[in-house]
């Protein structure tokens, strides 16, 4: 992803950081999206999860770090989201582990 992504998003990113004195890499919002739906393709290619794990793993932890600062809105957690049906596509093994399954609606165990 980074060799595909727009040098805007890079500078925003890298400005925001210097900016409000954050770890370099810590604002990445702005390809989250783009990593959501890249691992969704993989999922939905049945890809084994093992291959992808790490990848859900930063990704939910990021969410969950920028949720509890506030720097997401609560509707990226709507039941039509492409991130609830992302998240609700992994192994339920994930999902019982998950750091962000208290902010998925209509989940249960």
């Amino acid at each position: 992803m980074k060799a595909g992504r727009p040098r805007r998003y890079k500078y925003t990113q890298r400005w925001r950081e210097h900016l409000e004195q954050l770890p370099k890499g810590s604002s990445g919002e702005s390809c989250f999206w783009a990593e959501v739906e890249e691992i969704n393709i993989h999922v939905a290619k049945k890809t084994p999860y093992g291959e992808v794990r790490n990848r859900v793993l930063e990704v939910e932890n990021n969410l969950r770090r920028w949720y509890e600062r506030e720097e997401v809105e609560k509707d990226i957690f709507l039941e039509e989201s492409t991130l609830v049906k992302f998240w609700k596509n992994l192994p339920d093994h994930n999902r019982e582990q998950s750091c962000i399954r208290e902010f998925i609606p209509n989940w249960t165990p």
